[in-house]
């Protein structure tokens, strides 16, 4: 009897702690959960190229295709590169890319059709020749030379300090995965990779509002990026094709209702595609209509950005008694929530967009837009507050917080950690094991 007696003693010790999950843990507050791998052949440097053209509308680097200067936008939402050909009458740009100036160029002939998410189109034949940015270069890439386009070439005018300047891009250059390239063209990374043997597979963008900024293939500008620690890193999500990234929540202020998307179990989290060719954030339509009601609700919102305005697609000017950094001294933030991070966003870059017009007026557009379909995206209103580093051999999307004193916010990316419990499997079989023992002690 002594001996059943201390089986029933201790069993009712060990129900009263025993649990069937493990203690709760939360994940790492380090901005940094990944190194990038070290590859083992010899760099060729890092390749910096400026960013030139609107800011807002459209961000060019200065390539040189067949040794010809060709401006082309840069953009992490597709994968081709498109280049204006030299008999497009339709393509209205600064620059015309014609084979015939070149010795290297061969006319593969594939015909190659690219479609966006916008509606505007392009179509052209492949073809192979020379590719350089600033201090890299490829003997023989294959892209596609444009011969017809629709809404593809925009036709926008800004001012950048006394002078004005044209948005027109000469083309496109694709940064995303190889599983996006149209037939017959090929990936400029991959390319750039392989032929340079960089010694990352990585490249990085920021966008000044200012109208300046920064491409760097093969590894950071570390005059940019001068704390590796203070980058805040979020996996890509399913396969190999977007830049997609998670964002679990958006909340306004810091101490507002986390608004979750419709549908979503709790810690999930919806994609959304890092796009540097698109200039608004596109959200669900529910989050778009409450982060359009919290702002126009708000007393010290200006009135000329209402409802209507958000709709309309419209430029609208400021009132002379407000400006940006009035509103931003009492306007809350909009937190973006991902796995580990929360980025913090100014509200009047995140809704409005400002534009800088020949006739030395500025006048602003809304920044996001709701989505027709399931597509969700982070454009330039969003990037344009962060540096963006994208990853490509370890499929991560980095964010840095400060490209500079002239592109600076003020904000920064916190770390954040979610206490979740997991089961330890283990614990569990012996604590089945063990009740067993106690239930024999008990009859």
């Amino acid at each position: 009897m002594e001996i059943k007696g201390l089986i029933i003693f201790i069993c009712v010790i060990h129900f009263t702690r025993a649990t069937l999950y493990a203690p709760i843990t939360a994940r790492p507050v380090s901005l940094v959960p990944r190194v990038s791998p070290t590859n083992s052949k010899a760099s060729t440097g890092v390749s910096i190229s400026s960013l030139l053209g609107c800011p807002d509308l459209a961000y060019n680097v200065k390539s040189f295709v067949g040794n010809q200067t060709i401006e082309l936008l840069v953009d992490t939402g597709s994968s081709t590169t498109g280049v204006a050909g030299v008999n497009c009458s339709s393509c209205n740009t600064s620059h015309y890319y014609n084979p015939s100036l070149s010795q290297s160029s061969v006319i593969l002939g594939t015909q190659v059709l690219a479609e966006y998410q916008d509606g505007s189109q392009w179509s052209g034949k492949a073809v192979s020749d020379s590719f350089a940015l600033m201090g890299i270069s490829i003997p023989a890439f294959a892209f596609g030379m444009i011969t017809a386009q629709s809404n593809f070439f925009a036709t926008s005018t800004c001012v950048v300090g006394s002078a004005s300047t044209t948005s027109l891009s000469d083309g496109i250059m694709g940064m995303a995965y190889p599983p996006l390239l149209e037939p017959g063209t090929q990936s400029i990374m991959d390319r750039f990779f392989v032929d340079e043997a960089l010694q990352e597979n990585i490249f990085s963008l920021y966008m000044c509002f200012t109208n300046h900024g920064e491409l760097t293939v093969g590894g950071l500008n570390t005059s940019v990026v001068t704390n590796t620690s203070l980058i805040a890193w979020a996996p890509c999500l399913g396969p190999s094709t977007f830049f997609f990234i998670g964002i679990f929540a958006i909340q306004v202020g810091n101490t507002g209702p986390m608004w979750t998307v419709s549908g979503l179990r709790k810690g999930s989290s919806m994609p959304f595609i890092v796009d540097s060719g698109t200039t608004v954030t596109i959200l669900p339509a529910s989050l778009y209509q409450s982060l359009v009601l919290k702002f126009t609700q708000n007393p010290d919102w200006p009135s000329v950005f209402d409802m209507t305005f958000f709709l309309s697609g419209e430029c609208v000017r400021m009132p002379p008694t407000t400006n940006e950094t009035w509103l931003n001294a009492r306007l809350p933030t909009i937190n973006f929530y991902f796995d580990g991070f929360m980025m913090p966003l100014l509200a009047t870059r995140l809704l409005l967009f400002r534009i800088d017009l020949v006739d030395n007026s500025t006048c602003y557009a809304s920044g996001i837009a709701p989505s027709s379909s399931n597509e969700y995206i982070l454009g330039l209103s969003t990037l344009t507050q962060y540096l963006t580093i994208f990853d490509l051999d370890t499929a991560y999307i980095g964010f840095y917080d400060d490209p500079g004193p002239v592109c600076r916010t003020g904000l920064h990316l916190t770390a954040t950690s979610d206490a979740t419990p997991s089961i330890d499997y283990a614990r569990t079989v012996f604590f089945i094991a063990f009740a067993m023992v106690c239930l024999f002690a008990f009859t």
